[in-house]
């Protein structure tokens, strides 16, 4: 009798499950009372004979894998159809369809398991938790972690995050991030003020037009209030359930930025890098599969290598290009450490840093530095430094022909610094010179946006900053409202030099303190660092140019432009001319003459050291 029932199961389930997804098994229940895998009715597309059932355990999934218990199933994470017979009694079938469900809800499987049953208990059960999730979605601890999965349609693959990765933070994560029924991994660290910042790359291939890549984002609480950054037509969020948005992505590469449950600084913060899918390794060196890597010292590129770093891979350490030329570090994964810069490129030409993830987890130093060097490339990348401070996202130092396209920054302070910082007078120094920044985003919790200073020991020219999103840009978090050359747009020149043809076109800022700032002073940080104002210098040819900041601050200095030119007795005046604003708006009011409430120069009856301002 006992033959004759598994054979119907068997058959049962290879009717009821033959048009299902994935692995397609029944559900039976041994004398102690675990759920197991008594038959698995289609097996490698051979339907698997009675006998095959009687011993439990030897069946194994087409990757090989032994197969013992309905919880080892969901463990693989894979997409699976279940199909739950008549058990023989009434109390069998609710034991079973009540132990299914539990497990469903710990392996949080419902969206990648399949019911089939004529069971009406379990269509019920089924039938209740549908309109919970519809109330509430389930989130889950183990998530963060992510899985690896490769969407069977390419549209897109997630990365696991390694098991021995040593950095995250240890508080109460507040995200799950899943696509289909595949999860992101979510890196996190702090800020200053203890909000959380997760954030977590995929792969995405374009989508096609209409149809874009759904991506949901649960939250452990309710959420209360929202914010997706920046505005972009391609991109859209909804509210799903009380804790859920959906997310549509119509374009791959453009990372997203989610702020819930409170402002930038103690909110629940989210940063999305889904990157453009592409597989490029073929001309690697060095190369670093999926899995976490700790260096034990940095690693020195040279002349003519490339570094693949692989999607799902960490590496731990520093990664150095020195002395080189035609180098290239890429490809997708994330370089971190917690001790100083992660990325650096010095005395070199003609190399490219490419499409990889830079994290200071929690270093005061400087994360990606281009020094003294020229004709570098920087694409697609996304860097993140949360600690305060000294924790410049990108430092472009005496270099010129410096190329940066399509990053996201986010820094405890400048997200970008340009400076020169030669031992020789700026005349005679190496000249920072040729840089052009475009399709950037930039959030900084301290100081600057962008920044060119403030050391300033070389002649500036030709510098471009387009097609920009500005986040959230604050002055300090300390000294708020102090230290008046912080801006979402600085120039602050300690060592007398000149400045000219510097272009800012098409910046979009969301919320910032001080807009723009530009002028010299004597001293920096309290007057830790000391300049001279001895040499000769001065700003000219300024374009600002098809510039909104969209909200204001509630504070005294939200959206001020502050130009601030030199005079002093004993050293040369230092002027500040030729300044054009072409459709800058400031909280939608067009800055159109110098009598704008936001507009702000030290020019006096006797010193008109801030001219002529030109407004289109």
């Amino acid at each position: 009798m006992r033959k004759i029932f598994v054979l119907l199961a068997c058959l049962s389930s290879a009717l009821l499950s033959a048009q299902g997804d994935g692995a397609a098994i029944d559900l039976q229940m041994t004398a102690d009372g675990q759920l197991v895998v008594m038959a698995q009715s289609v097996y490698k597309g051979v339907i698997v004979k009675e006998a095959d059932y009687a011993i439990v355990g030897r069946l194994t999934t087409d990757e090989g894998n032994p197969v013992k218990t309905f919880a080892d199933m969901l463990r693989s994470r894979q997409p699976l159809t279940v199909s739950i017979g008549d058990q023989g009694s009434a109390a069998r079938n609710k034991e079973v369809c009540e132990r299914t469900m539990d497990l469903l809800k710990r392996y949080d499987a419902f969206d990648r398991v399949k019911i089939r049953t004529r069971l009406p208990m379990m269509s019920q059960l089924m039938d209740r938790h549908a309109k919970a999730v519809r109330t509430f979605k389930a989130f889950s601890m183990s998530r963060c972690e992510g899985d690896d999965y490769t969407d069977a349609d390419g549209r897109f693959a997630t990365h696991r995050m390694p098991t021995d990765y040593p950095y995250i933070e240890d508080i109460a994560r507040p995200f799950n991030v899943i696509i289909g029924h595949a999860a992101v991994a979510l890196y996190n660290d702090r800020n200053y003020w203890g909000g959380t910042v997760d954030f977590g790359s995929f792969d995405m291939a374009q989508p096609k037009a209409g149809k874009p890549l759904k991506v949901d984002i649960v939250c452990a609480d309710s959420i209360n209030t929202f914010e997706l950054l920046p505005e972009q037509p391609s991109t859209t969020i909804e509210r799903s359930a009380p804790n859920a948005l959906t997310l549509s992505l119509g374009k791959a590469g453009e990372p997203v930025t989610l702020i819930v449950n409170g402002d930038h600084q103690t909110g629940h913060v989210l940063h999305l890098f889904p990157r453009a899918w592409r597989e490029d390794r073929s001309s690697a060196d060095i190369s670093f599969e999926p899995g976490y890597h700790k260096l034990s010292e940095p690693l020195r590129v040279s002349s003519n290598q490339s570094v693949y770093i692989a999607p799902g891979a960490v590496v731990d350490g520093t990664i150095r290009i020195d002395e080189a030329q035609h180098a290239r570090i890429y490809g997708g994964g994330m370089v971190v450490n917690s001790a100083g810069p992660v990325v650096t490129v010095s005395w070199s030409k003609h190399c490219n840093v490419e499409d990889i993830v830079v994290h200071g987890h929690r270093p005061q130093a400087w994360q990606t530095i281009v020094s003294n060097s020229d004709n570098i490339l920087l694409r697609q990348l996304r860097i993140i430094s949360t600690r305060y401070a000294s924790t410049d996202g990108l430092d472009i130092v005496s270099s010129h022909d410096i190329k940066a396209d399509s990053c996201f920054i986010r820094a405890s302070d400048d997200a970008i610094a340009i400076k020169g910082m030669s031992e020789l007078k700026p005349s005679e120094a190496p000249p920072v010179r040729d840089i052009a920044l475009s399709h950037m985003q930039l959030w900084n919790d301290c100081n600057n946006a962008i920044s060119i200073g403030a050391e300033t020991r070389a002649v500036f020219s030709n510098i471009s900053l387009t097609d920009t999103d500005i986040l959230y840009s604050y002055d300090d978090p300390e000294f708020h409202l102090q230290l008046d050359e912080r801006a979402a747009l600085g120039l602050c020149c300690l060592h007398g030099t000149y400045f000219s043809n510097l272009v800012y076109d098409d910046i979009r800022v969301y919320h910032c303190q001080r807009l723009i700032a530009m002028g010299f002073k004597p001293s920096f940080w309290f007057g830790t660092i000391h300049g001279d104002q001895s040499t000769p210098g001065g700003i000219k040819h300024v374009t600002f140019r098809n510039i909104r900041s969209m909200h204001r601050a509630d504070s005294p200095i939200a959206n001020d432009v502050w130009l601030y030119g030199w005079y002093n007795p004993g050293t040369p005046t230092k002027l500040i001319e030729h300044i054009t604003f072409d459709n800058v708006t400031v909280d939608g009011s067009l800055l159109k003459n110098a009598d704008h409430p936001s507009l702000k120069t030290n020019n006096t009856p006797r010193t008109n050291i801030v001219r002529p301002l030109w407004f289109k």
